[in-house]
């Protein structure tokens, strides 16, 4: 980023970075000790299947198997009377193939919710920050308390710092869009410019769906990003993760620096 470190700017920045860097290394560690659950279980398969007489083995290895298929395609499997064999194939099922997948996409779900909780916040501090910097922006907005807000404020600080906060809040619950056209009007500041806009606003739109309707692509979903397809199940892979925190990464440090610039840099 190249500023000072007294920078207000870095230093939000700087706090968001090392947010989105924990999330990226939270999920490696993660996906390793997955990969690790998933082989101890799978151990303990063998170990019992080593006792069973070859046919059974085979039994085994064969609903084992059709157990995966199952869950690629939907297909179907073969049920067993036998309870040896269906307690060691329904343990194969559960912990070495529904579990690892449940623990990855439960973990990459919940990563992309924080990572847009966090990047709310550290636009919370940027405008913290720009208000003290340069509180005359906040004058075009005319903000005003009500006489009962005016009667909770001990001084004229704290009735600024109440100002400032209407303003704060009022611009993160605009969302994503909104809030880039406040920093536009506002600053004369572009969001837009600094990524890949469509793919940046997309993840706000998924978080949204994960959250309030289970993954699957709604109306407002599809609205918003143009998909055409209904019941869509939208997932939070691996590589999608990745490029979300390069994307959030890439922002930050634009929206920081042209803050700077502006209001830090003479």
């Amino acid at each position: 980023m190249g500023k000072s470190d007294d920078d207000p700017y870095l230093l939000a920045y700087s706090s968001f970075s090392f947010e989105l860097r924990a999330v990226r290394e939270l999920n490696r560690v993660l996906s390793k000790s997955i990969q690790t659950f998933k082989k101890e279980h799978e151990a303990k398969m063998m170990k019992k299947l080593s006792n069973l007489p070859a046919a059974k083995q085979n039994e085994v290895m064969k609903i084992n198997r059709q157990s995966v298929d199952f869950l690629k395609t939907k297909g179907s499997f073969d049920y067993t009377s036998e309870e040896e064999i269906e307690a060691i194939t329904s343990n194969y099922f559960i912990n070495s193939l529904l579990l690892p997948e449940r623990f990855s996409s439960f973990a990459r779900n919940m990563s992309l919710v924080y990572v847009i909780v966090e990047f709310e916040s550290f636009l919370k501090q940027l405008l913290e920050v720009t208000f003290k910097q340069r509180p005359e922006t906040l004058t075009c907005y005319k903000k005003s308390l009500t006489f009962e807000d005016l009667l909770n404020c001990e001084n004229l600080e704290s009735a600024k710092q109440e100002i400032v906060d209407k303003e704060i809040s009022d611009v993160i619950n605009e969302g994503i869009k909104g809030q880039a056209k406040y920093f536009d009007k506002t600053f004369c500041i572009s969001m837009e410019k600094n990524v890949d806009w469509d793919r940046f606003t997309e993840r706000f739109y998924r978080r949204n769906t994960l959250v309030h309707n289970e993954g699957i692509a709604d109306k407002a979903y599809r609205k918003a990003t143009g998909c055409r397809k209904k019941n869509v199940s939208l997932k939070v892979s691996e590589k999608y993760l990745n490029e979300t925190i390069d994307l959030f990464e890439m922002m930050a440090d634009n929206l920081s620096n042209d803050l700077s610039k502006k209001f830090i840099i003479n």
